[in-house]
């Protein structure tokens, strides 16, 4: 995540300049390396299911599991990739630096990737193999922060029940607790929609 993180914000913070250099603005913009805090006793460490990095065969997987230690599933046929926990943040710990930026004329680029996963113990923060839900974390950020307006951008047209099957139908609208029964049913499993 660190390492998307920087990458990523560098690409978003050159386009951005470019784009308010273009319009004769002053303000620029500022990419922070966000630390998500985690609970280390979030169930989600007991139960990894957040598939990350390339996928590999069953060979390597084998291999990955023996000599790195990891956890890896069976995506699909024949398809391996590794898994880690998704725990819910606790935490923004940059949101009071990202506030302060927030009221100049910066334009803050900030929690990439969910930012990037820490516990917390006597010694401080130390990272950790996890991966935070984006949304979760923009949530809270943008809580912490004080911001009045949250958009989230999605690479889906739309949310599915029995997405992928010849069921699946779009979900134009629905509340809360019609959310959390299609969430109780299974609609939107871990790793996915369900966070």
């Amino acid at each position: 995540v660190a390492d998307s993180q920087g990458g990523i914000g560098h690409i978003l913070a050159l386009e951005i300049d470019n784009a308010l250099l273009r319009r004769g603005l002053s303000a620029r913009s500022v990419a922070v390396l966000t630390h998500a805090e985690v609970d280390p006793a979030d169930p989600a460490f007991r139960s990894l299911t957040k598939p990350i990095g390339s996928t590999m065969t069953a060979e390597v997987a084998r291999l990955r599991m023996s000599e790195a230690g990891w956890t890896v599933v069976e995506t699909s046929d024949g398809v391996y990739r590794r898994v880690v926990a998704s725990p819910h943040p606790t935490a923004i710990i940059e949101a009071h630096q990202i506030r302060s930026l927030a009221g100049t004329d910066a334009v803050v680029i900030a929690g990439g990737g969910g930012g990037i996963p820490v516990v917390r113990d006597d010694d401080g923060w130390h990272s950790v193999d996890a991966v935070i839900d984006k949304d979760r974390a923009s949530a809270l950020l943008a809580a912490r922060v004080g911001l009045d307006t949250l958009v989230l951008v999605t690479g889906v047209d739309q949310v599915y029940v029995h997405f992928g099957t010849d069921r699946q139908r779009a979900l134009t609208e629905i509340d809360a607790a019609e959310a959390r029964s299609y969430l109780e049913a299974g609609e939107f499993p871990a790793g996915s929609m369900g966070p």
